[in-house]
């Protein structure tokens, strides 16, 4: 016995398309902008786009070239923090998605983010983890903040300019032994 109503069901289907909603990426702009405490102005600049445009992108004008999104809309992208694959996905109904932040970019000072590490190594001294377990894991944090001072293209001197390896461990040890005896 067969069901009647898979006869009633067309055998063709229609494709459905869905037309990129341009307000909506108009709104999301819009909205990141102001969250960023930015002008239009601002970020047109650092868009190298005019006022003009990002006031179009922000009214969900439709572009004029119907051979894809224009790169402007990337540049904005970029200024607001996104990942490139954002712009398409609101045009599609979605929300934008954050770019990974890059620790290391172009002003970051390194130096200062040994502070916070070596608090962590004191408490854990203080909660009495091996002395040379702590030792190890200060000349670790100090290795891997130099390779992110090369890796984003400096010298590898932004912390511990100029002290050797061996000469760190030493140093680390006599403080070490210090902090030790004063307690």
């Amino acid at each position: 016995m067969s069901c009647c109503c898979l006869s009633l069901l067309p055998v063709a289907r229609e494709r459905v398309t869905v037309e990129p909603q341009w307000s909506h990426l108009g709104s999301v702009i819009r909205r990141s902008r102001r969250r960023a405490r930015m002008t239009q102005d601002a970020l047109a600049t650092k868009a190298g786009l005019s006022k003009r445009t990002i006031g179009g992108y922000e009214n969900g004008r439709v572009p004029d070239s119907a051979s894809g999104i224009p790169d402007g809309y990337y540049n904005v992208a970029d200024v607001l923090g996104w990942t490139p694959e954002s712009v398409p996905r609101i045009l599609d109904g979605g929300e934008p998605v954050p770019a990974p932040k890059n620790v290391a970019g172009p002003g970051t000072d390194l130096a200062a983010l040994v502070g916070p590490i070596f608090d962590v190594a004191d408490v854990a001294r203080d909660a009495g983890a091996p002395a040379d377990l702590v030792a190890r894991f200060r000349l670790s944090a100090v290795e891997l903040i130099r390779w992110l001072d090369v890796s984003s293209g400096g010298d590898g001197r932004s912390i511990g300019a100029g002290v050797s390896p061996g000469d760190a461990e030493r140093i680390l040890n006599a403080v070490e032994g210090e902090e030790s005896d004063g307690e």
